[in-house]
């Protein structure tokens, strides 16, 4: 029997399910431990010596027909994409040339920043901080994709970066909401945070959230009254859709995040 643990940095406390070899996931297993059971900065896979989780794992039953059911058949893998299929993709959902042009140029050189970044942060542990990240890459990727200084707050009202689609700056006038996360966080769960921001009364037609790292971004759109991931954008490794993700690539992350 093989023992794994997911634990999510997100909350307040370690969250554990148990596995077998070959990938056989029994989710009706989890259970929840105290903050810091595995210690401090836990990977989201790691292996487990924690003698409470331990005990818990010894006491666990799994029934021969869990145990040996049919494992289900995962989605083909995504389709990387090129910077000329990236082009063509924007030019054909209607970006004009030019501002495809400025967007794929401004892409290839931060995919440099970010390999810089990567290899920097392997070697060294300590750049690029949030705010750094939010200087070279973030907001120039923002103004590639139109938005202008005058519509771009920095820090405002706790956002970390806010999009407002007129002036003045204001709550009607908001119109997304970019979270900052540390280089190599996860960019898919941690939106509430963004959203709640989103939900304040008076900011009704901000529609549009966007989680990043600098490297990676995820575009969520308000759908009734959720957010719900839409596209995912990875500037060193484009594709054109997640199907474990259920969301779109790199053409529709652009578009999503341009100003309209």
């Amino acid at each position: 029997m093989g023992e794994f643990s997911g634990y999510d940095r997100n909350i307040d406390h370690s969250r554990f399910y148990l596995a077998m070899p070959l990938g056989r996931w029994f989710p009706n297993t989890k259970k929840e431990f105290p903050i810091r059971t595995l210690g401090g900065q836990v990977r989201t896979f790691t292996g487990v010596n924690a003698p409470s989780v331990l005990r818990w794992i010894g006491r666990v039953r799994v029934s021969p027909k869990a145990l040996h059911r049919k494992l289900k058949h995962l989605p083909d893998p995504s389709v990387s994409i090129s910077f000329q299929e990236l082009k063509r993709g924007l030019i054909a959902t209607g970006l004009s040339m030019e501002r495809t042009n400025k967007v794929v140029t401004r892409l290839n050189s931060l995919r440099m920043i970010a390999q810089w970044y990567q290899d920097e942060e392997k070697r060294f542990g300590k750049r690029p901080s949030e705010y750094e990240t939010i200087a070279y890459m973030v907001i120039p990727f923002l103004q590639s994709l139109g938005w202008m200084r005058e519509n771009t707050a920095i820090e405002w009202n706790r956002i970390d970066v806010a999009l407002f689609d007129r002036l003045p700056s204001k709550d009607a006038f908001l119109r997304c909401v970019v979270e900052a996360k540390a280089f190599g966080s996860s960019v898919f769960k941690p939106f509430e945070q963004a959203a709640d921001y989103a939900r304040v009364k008076g900011r009704e037609y901000c529609k549009r959230l966007i989680v990043r790292d600098g490297m990676r971004y995820t575009y969520f759109k308000k759908q009734s009254d959720e957010f719900n991931p839409q596209a995912y954008l990875n500037i060193l490794r484009m594709r054109k859709h997640y199907p474990l993700y259920d969301c779109d690539g790199a053409v529709e992350a652009i578009i999503g995040m341009v100003m309209v």
